[in-house]
């Protein structure tokens, strides 16, 4: 056994045989750069490779294991790059090909309901070609390029997929299923921003709060409104384009709890709740809460809208006033006593006093839709008919600071609407 360990020794030490076996080893264990897989098979083979050193830099193989079926290894060697090869006899060609056309195509599917994929993104990674699928989660679309590029298909929540553009058959188009992404739907999803300025995580029960006059000024059409800016916000919506008739979660509008300066608001819409009852010109705080709610709201089957003025002492006389397409605002805020109490005040009213305003014509047309009145406005040749329409709201808030640890708050609110239809032969 002495001799058998000693002879094993000296075979082990032997340069050339040490070199084949660590070569072995390499290639066997290693991806290799696509030179070296040509040298592998020229040393293990009576082939001749013709090729350009320089074209095929920058580009791998895996490891060249059994050169058997020589088309099956070059296949494999080439597989990762854009070139192709020919034989002649004993001699291999390694050659750059032109761009090949493909017809990309197939049918998205989600691999549990078995349910179309729409608007999924189909790309060629490092380009700007690709498209997306349609509502039944098919896609298609041409393309020329080398065979080794790859083809991405991605979609929010699901696995993605690449395969280069070789294992595409131009005469079939597949269906392929995504997986969901259990890395993404297995653990906890933080949101750490929002698309729209102005939106921002509460510290407490994972409410929102929203800065009304960028949401507005920035990311609303409609005019200011509180009630529609909150809108914004995914999981709130209107069951009729209203401003007051919303719903958080699903809720019935009247499960949601709607607060101005800490009091439940009732009435919290005009003109039939197309324009909400709050000034959206001296709100200073909106607080909305969709989900779990701090105990001082009690138990609420929907959501909550929480408003207020301002609580900060005023230094100096502030004021403004203006006027949009439905009503005419001011608001004023100054120190009774400077650094100790402030009195603010605001208000609003229609301006159908003024003139006929279009924009509340329009909101009326909409509410009276389908009802009598709308009837009878078709036979305006037999029935005169006049109707009067007008709303107003009212603020009022005194801040007294007696000292550094203490603030007393009053807060005053009313609104009013009037609307008057009549008709005669």
């Amino acid at each position: 056994m002495g001799y058998i360990k000693c002879l094993a020794l000296i075979i082990l030490m032997t340069p050339g045989v040490a070199q084949l076996l660590g070569q072995a080893i390499e290639t066997n264990t290693k991806t290799l750069t696509l030179q070296q897989a040509i040298e592998v098979i020229e040393s293990r083979s009576d082939y001749v490779f013709n090729y350009d050193p320089n074209l095929i830099k920058g580009y791998t193989s895996d490891a060249v294991t059994d050169i058997t079926d020589i088309d099956q290894v070059l296949n494999n060697v080439l597989y990762k790059s854009p070139f192709l090869y020919e034989k002649d006899g004993q001699t291999i060609l390694i050659y750059y090909p032109e761009p090949q056309r493909y017809r990309i195509c197939g049918t998205l599917i989600d691999a549990m309901g078995r349910t179309a994929l729409i608007g999924a993104n189909i790309s060629i990674l490092g380009t700007s070609s690709g498209t997306q699928s349609d509502l039944s989660g098919y896609f298609e679309f041409e393309y020329t390029g080398d065979k080794h590029q790859l083809l991405e298909i991605s979609y929010l929540g699901y696995q993605v997929i690449q395969f280069p553009l070789q294992e595409i058959l131009n005469d079939e188009c597949p269906t392929r299923v995504l997986e969901i992404d259990k890395d993404l739907f297995g653990s906890e999803i933080i949101i750490t921003d929002y698309l729209l300025d102005g939106i921002s995580i509460d510290d407490n029960y994972m409410g929102f709060k929203l800065d009304f006059e960028r949401l507005s000024k920035q990311h609303s059409t409609a005019e200011h409104d509180i009630l529609k800016t909150a809108q914004l916000l995914p999981g709130i919506n209107s069951i009729d384009d209203s401003a007051s008739n919303i719903q958080i979660r699903g809720s019935d509008p009247g499960q949601n709890l709607i607060l101005w300066e800490g009091v439940p608001l009732y009435n919290a819409g005009h003109v039939f709740g197309m324009i909400s009852a709050i000034n959206p010109f001296t709100v200073d705080k909106v607080s909305i809460y969709k989900g779990a709610y701090n105990p001082k709201y009690d138990n609420r089957v929907g959501g909550i809208l929480d408003m207020s003025l301002s609580n900060e002492l005023s230094n100096g006389f502030k004021g403004s006033a203006g006027t949009t397409m439905t009503e005419m605002h001011s608001n004023l805020s100054f120190p009774l006593i400077d650094n100790k109490v402030t009195l603010e005040l605001s208000g609003r009213k229609s301006i159908n006093g003024i003139f006929d305003s279009p924009t509340l014509s329009s909101y009326t047309d909409k509410v009276f839709q389908f009802s009598i009145i709308d009837d009878q406005a078709k036979y305006d040749e037999l029935l005169r008919t006049e109707q009067s329409l007008q709303f107003s709201d009212w603020n009022a808030k005194i801040l007294y600071r007696p000292s550094e640890r203490i603030m007393i708050k009053t807060s005053f609110y009313g609104n009013a609407q009037d609307f008057n239809y009549s008709f005669w032969l």
